[in-house]
């Protein structure tokens, strides 16, 4: 009887005609699993992308949100120096009133 050891670099022995798959089948179930690494290789690469596409529409979406802050910032600023304009000529023409006319 033959023993078998599968512990290491071992070979099993397996007596001619015992065999559960011919060359050809086994070189096709071996084809087979190549292909199948491949495609579990792509979608590993497309749901890491789809990570990263996450990712990055989070960012632009803050970087929106952050430029609409900074704009009604800026439209209140502005404003602000619009008034100081306005107040600032009007100041200019109470002064200029009472020292009778412009200096």
């Amino acid at each position: 009887m033959n023993q078998n050891n599968l512990s290491g670099d071992a070979k099993l022995d397996i007596p001619t005609g015992m065999a559960l798959y011919s060359k050809e089948e086994f070189g096709e179930i071996v084809s087979q699993l190549d292909g199948a690494i491949k495609d579990s290789n792509s979608m590993t690469k497309i749901l890491e992308s789809e990570d990263l596409l996450a990712s990055a529409v989070k960012e632009k979406n803050k970087l929106a949100a952050l430029v609409t802050v900074l704009e009604e910032r800026h439209r209140g600023m502005q404003n602000e120096a619009r008034e100081a304009k306005r107040l600032a000529r009007y100041w200019r023409d109470r002064y200029e009133n009472l020292m009778g006319g412009k200096p």
